[in-house]
């Protein structure tokens, strides 16, 4: 509810103010978004945005493996240490002017700062918990060039203890959660609210049920005794704010200090009135009885609360005037631009604590300002650890960041976290309508492809025509979302490096006709796909065909890696070879012969082979090739690199090499860009077609392999020893060029957008069928009914019922008393014996029971925590999940626990078999009933804001696809 209509005409104003510091930078800005899209790190992040920076913003608690926290520290305390070389991808192709640390302890090292300053960037750390957490923080606010605090009284606490680099950053509110329109909520109406915890806060309670005894009161958080509390965020928060007339807020920190509360301006940011205790440092902001109340106890806050709600005009001048002067004042977009000027002050002034020579640095780092962001969407089969498309990312992004410096790319993918760190670019869940909807509104433009992803071969699995209304997620439609979300912002689309077909469905080509019809520009990589497009897209003179984008790719210099070097001065010629499983051949009758291949080249001369994955997974790219390998041991030395390959791995490794023996497209294609002859294998016309451009059909073989032709192909790339022939190469250089000339078409007409005049606001991520409103709170001078949870919340309890299966192969294993039985959230097995002996193994199998209605995700845990490097290759532990995914770790490899999330569609019934298998006979020990012992939880389940196509994702990589069903089991 607006209570004010001038707040409501300002509130409109200021979604059309321009806010600029007069510089943009980039700025990678880490730190952990505890409470969703509200935290005070989200309301920082977005207002940098808000200013033009170019914020490529990695949240921590998403991003697994970047922290060291080696004193268990939290609630804001440090050290929490940031691992730079988990972020060497992002610094390479982020390239920030600065990194902001934002809140939770984070710092870093002494040897990681000073080597990131070398780099040449300026170190920024903010403090939001200050004065509480003052003793853990200041010893290690030094490293950054500066440091902010968010309370006044702790600046002379740093100063001494010496620390000269601490600045005042107050706390304040991001214009997008003053400025953006949300609907209205009036089952959430209330006299008097607070938004905040009570855990463990006896106080707030009390004063707050003192309230409640007179008024109508709501209380939003963790810890009310109030009925009818719920924990808030996101769009429901700034709801619930908007909807109390009166906001109180307690100044009292958890150590005991008085202090002004970001609260306070979210409050005074929904048209609110706050109520808080007096103190000095509020008066800096705002002026207690003309634009807040400032009460002495709870009998003083509620008189005064009630004289001002009778008075609705007092009421609406005190709202005005607060709001007012918080947005001329007190917005996060005005403390960066106040904070970045004072830093820029400072370096000029000269004689800081950062020494002349820094100080010339960080003048020289911060001069360099780019036009303000551009974002533009780029949507693709991108995250999924398959090498091709980030080839193809890298690609079509570096030549619309080539064509104009104000362009940020944003990626919708298939996992966000890996596009973030391998390339250093902002992504979101391309599945999620939510995610994709709140990209779209900041979008200047729209870029679908590359890859071959227009095709019928899911459709109707997708739900047909059907599908593009009903969260579409796969196939046509659920790549045509996000470009139809943009051109309702105005956002041009252009399609990149399309491969169509097969695309025979009349609905396919109906619905890739409408999607692709609002497309100003489709590129195409083959005849094929052009045939298809200009049949069935309403505008074919908008058709382009053009090699594929990965020719355009610029290839930097790179050092070969030290493996090959080793081979190399042994006496070897490196020859690399990838494979994949291919279901339409004979993969035992592959392996033989590729083998045979191989092994006959030896012959001749000495070979090495390297063995290069494009996909992740162990049943993927490495279990065909690791099968060559085994086979070729003792005539081939050969080492298989690990997966997923990076792409300047990838590039260093095929440059290296003196030829390759492959079936994946782009590993062809790029070894015949770097000069290397290639004997192709084609599965897939894709692959053949390529040859033949390049005049090298002959050694490209086609599915199923014949052994004299394989003989022959290899005789052939042997005998190049000085590369490529001239004539493919010339061939070679045509392609590139036209493919460059193709992406800086699109990336010209990209550049010429305008960028749009937006407000990055606080993003509906929530799922609107599944917020269910809670009922509201009872009128005054009774106590609040208790509120109906939403459905999800109340019928969406996690159970898992086990059932116990134990072999005993080699006839050692005996099923000990206390065995595995069912527990309310998972299942433990071990091997109960003290001498494991090979063939023994221990088994459970159960069902994951997920009630309600909707997407949920489930959070697990895989618990080994045994390791010992002695130990490798005895034991082995595997979780099979839903008859899809197979999880297989050796037990002494790794004592982290392996983090699993499943996205799943609720009702369901979930099965899963969890094993631990001796491999090979091992040493008798009296700890090896503990130590085998390998646990599975299910921690907990939650509404999903990523989208459910029954996925699941490890903190260790993707598992691989389980062949074998295990219903069986269950019966």
């Amino acid at each position: 509810m607006e209570h004010n209509q001038n707040i409501a005409k300002i509130r409109a104003e200021l979604a059309t103010r321009s806010f600029d510091h007069g510089a943009h930078w980039r700025i990678l800005f880490l730190g952990k978004s505890v409470n969703g899209s509200t935290d005070i790190v989200s309301c920082l992040s977005r207002s940098l945005r808000n200013l033009g920076h170019h914020v490529l913003d990695i949240d921590l608690k998403r991003h697994r493996g970047l922290i060291d926290n080696p004193t268990r520290a939290q609630g804001g305390n440090g050290p929490i240490y940031v691992r730079t070389d988990g972020l060497e991808q992002v610094l390479r192709r982020f390239e920030p002017q600065m990194i902001v640390c934002c809140a939770g302890g984070l710092t870093f090292r002494p040897d990681d700062a000073e080597a990131l300053k070398r780099r040449g960037i300026v170190l920024v750390g903010l403090t939001l918990s200050d004065p509480d957490v003052f003793a853990s923080v200041h010893p290690h606010a030094q490293v950054f060039d500066f440091h902010t605090t968010n309370a006044r009284v702790a600046m002379p606490m740093y100063r001494d203890a010496g620390v000269h680099n601490t600045l005042y950053f107050p706390f304040g509110i991001d214009r997008g959660f003053v400025a953006q329109a949300v609907p209205r909520a009036p089952e959430l109406a209330a006299d008097v609210i607070c938004i905040g915890h009570a855990t463990a806060r006896p106080e707030r309670n009390a004063i707050m049920a003192r309230v409640a005894r007179d008024l109508d009161v709501r209380t939003y958080g963790r810890g009310w005794e109030l009925p009818g509390s719920e924990v808030v965020e996101g769009r429901r928060m700034v709801q619930a704010s908007r909807e109390g007339r009166v906001h109180v807020n307690f100044p009292l920190t958890r150590a005991g200090y008085i202090n002004i509360k970001c609260g306070v301006f979210e409050s005074v940011g929904s048209g609110a009135l706050v109520a808080t205790g007096r103190f000095e440092e509020m008066e800096d902001f705002f002026t207690y009885d003309e634009e807040i109340i400032g009460y002495r106890d709870e009998e003083d806050l509620v008189g005064q609360v009630r004289s001002i709600l009778a008075d609705p005009a007092l009421y609406r001048a005190m709202t005005e005037r607060a709001f007012d002067r918080l947005v001329n004042g007190h917005l996060y977009e005005h403390r960066w631009i106040a904070l970045f000027e004072q830093i820029q002050s400072i370096v000029a002034a000269g004689g800081s604590w950062l020494g002349q020579a820094r100080e010339a640095d960080v003048a020289t780092i911060l001069a360099t300002s780019l036009p303000r962001a551009k974002h533009i969407l780029l949507s693709g089969f991108y995250g999924a650890s398959n090498v091709g498309d980030e080839l193809i990312l890298r690609s079509i992004s570096e030549r619309i960041q080539a064509a104009d410096d104000a362009a940020q790319i944003w990626v919708g993918a298939e996992n966000p976290d890996q596009v973030e760190r391998s390339h250093g670019l902002q992504a979101f869940p391309r599945k999620s309508l939510p995610h994709a909807l709140n990209a779209a509104r900041t979008a200047s433009g729209v870029v679908l492809g590359g890859g071959g992803l227009w095709h019928d071969y899911t459709f109707e699995r997708s739900g047909g025509l059907l599908g593009l209304f009903h969260a579409p997620q796969i196939s046509i439609a659920g790549f045509g979302a996000l470009p139809l979300m943009g051109r309702m912002f105005d956002a041009p689309f252009h399609v990149v490096g399309m491969g169509i077909g097969p695309l025979e469905d009349a609905d396919a080509k109906r619905m890739m006709g409408f999607i692709g019809g609002h497309a100003e520009s489709v590129m195409v990589r083959d005849a094929e796909s052009y045939a298809y497009a200009v049949e069935s897209l309403p505008f074919p003179d908008r058709v382009r065909q053009a090699p594929d984008v990965v020719y355009g790719l610029q290839l930097p210099p790179l050092p070969a890696p030290a493996e090959v070097v080793a081979f190399r001065e042994s006496g070897f010629r490196i020859v690399g070879l990838n494979l994949r499983p291919w279901a339409h051949t004979d993969e035992d009758l592959l392996v033989e012969q590729v083998a045979e291949g191989l092994i006959g080249w030896s012959r001749r001369e000495p070979i090495a082979m390297i063995g290069i994955p494009m996909q992740a997974g162990e049943r993927v790219d490495l279990s065909v090739i690791g099968r060559v390998a085994r086979r070729i041991a003792e005539q081939v030395p050969s080492l298989v690199l690990r997966a997923p390959l990076g792409t300047d791995e990838l590039l260093a490794t095929l440059a290296s090499l003196d030829a390759l023996v492959s079936m994946r497209l782009h590993a062809c294609l790029l070894a015949h860009r770097l000069g290397r002859p290639v004997v192709g294998i084609a599965y897939d016309p894709k692959v053949a077609n390529h040859f033949a451009e390049l005049g090298r059909a002959h050694v490209c073989l086609r599915l199923p392999l014949e052994a004299e032709r394989l003989e022959t192909a290899i005789a052939v790339v042997a005998a190049e020893r000085d590369g490529l022939p001239a004539e493919a190469r010339e061939r070679i250089r045509g392609l590139e060029v036209d493919a460059a000339e193709a992406l800086n078409a699109v990336a010209t007409r990209l550049a010429a957008t305008r960028t749009r005049p937006v407000v990055f606001e606080v993003p509906r991520l929530e799922s609107p069928s599944i917020a269910t409103a809670p009922s509201k709170p009872s009128s005054a001078g009774q106590p609040p009914a208790i509120a109906t949870a939403p459905a999800w919340q109340a019928e969406s309890i996690v159970g898992v019922r086990c059932t116990v299966l134990a072999h005993a192969t080699s006839g050692s294993i005996v099923m000990p008393e206390r065995s595995p039985r069912s527990a309310s959230n998972g299942i433990a097995v071990w091997l109960p014996t003290e001498a494991p002996t090979r063939g023994d193994g221990m088994e459970a199998s159960g069902v994951i029971e997920v009630q309600g209605q909707g997407d949920v995700e489930l959070a697990m845990s895989l618990i080994a925590p045994y390791e010992n490097q002695k130990a490798l290759g005895r034991i082995r532990y595997t979780l099979e999940i839903d008859e899809r995914w197979r999880i297989s770790e050796d037990l002494a490899a790794v004592a982290a626990p392996l983090q699993l999330r499943l996205f799943a569609v609720a009702p369901a019934r979930i099965p899963f078999r969890l094993s631990v298998y001796v491999e090979r006979t091992t040493f008798a020990s009296s700890a090896w009933p503990r130590a085998s012992r390998v646990a599975f939880q299910v921690k907990s389940a939650e509404v999903s804001a990523h989208g459910c196509d029954s996925r699941l994702v490890t903190s260790r990589g993707e598992p691989v696809a389980l062949t074998q069903p295990i219903a069986a089991a269950l019966a």
